[in-house]
């Protein structure tokens, strides 16, 4: 799977490498490519190394000095009637590694996800049937 994502606060080469280094440093990323003109970075995320979460490479790039840009999502979700029910959908869409956050209101049906990278509609329609 391709990554694609904006990262705020690279000013010169430098920062390149360090930012090049620190996600290096992630086993579940290989052809780390950084663009400071574009301020953005793409990666491929092998799927037979275990343990990524966007969470985990938003920390990555924090503590090297820099800022993830995520997107933002919002869907309608219909069937919910309890907040075990939105526990359910929030921790499946968790899994998924593009997701860093997700909101769900039981009462508007309303559901909110900051992004790493694009999610397909169909991406999002299976990790909400896988949960229930």
């Amino acid at each position: 799977m391709q990554l694609r994502f904006e990262v705020q606060g690279m000013r010169c080469m430098s920062c390149v490498g360090r930012l090049q280094k620190a996600l290096s440093a992630l086993p579940q990323l290989s052809d780390i490519q950084v663009e400071l003109l574009t301020s953005t970075v793409s990666a491929t995320l092998l799927p037979e190394v275990a343990g990524f979460s966007a969470a985990l490479l938003q920390q990555q790039i924090t503590a090297a000095g820099y800022q993830l840009v995520p997107g933002s999502a919002h869907y309608q979700v219909g069937g919910l009637s309890c907040s075990a029910c939105a526990r359910r959908v929030q921790q499946a869409l968790l899994q998924l590694p593009q997701v860093l956050t997700a909101e769900v209101s039981v009462l508007s049906g309303q559901l909110q996800l900051q992004l790493l990278s694009p999610l397909s509609d169909i991406e999002v329609a299976a990790a909400l049937k896988a949960s229930g």
